[in-house]
């Protein structure tokens, strides 16, 4: 698969580098977490990515500071959603 990302999942990557959680990022593009979530599968499979963290990486994105301090491996581990 290639690596090209439809717009609305480079904005879903985007507000997932930001720091959003599902909930946050679908209030955000009007849809619904279940949409969310669909973006956020087809993005690691096309990335092949391990990760949403291990995608932010792929993409060059930055984490947030409060990431910084983490493996980007575990990056998201801790995050209460």
């Amino acid at each position: 698969m290639s690596q090209h990302l439809s717009l609305r999942q480079e904005q879903v990557l985007s507000l997932i580098a930001q720091g959003k959680t599902d909930k946050e990022i679908a209030s955000l593009l009007g849809i619904s977490t279940g949409t969310v979530n669909c973006h956020t599968k087809a993005i690691l499979l096309r990335l092949k990515a391990s990760s949403r963290a291990h995608a932010v990486a792929i993409r060059g994105l930055r984490l947030p500071s409060a990431f910084k301090s983490v493996t980007i491996g575990n990056a998201f581990k801790d995050v209460k959603r």
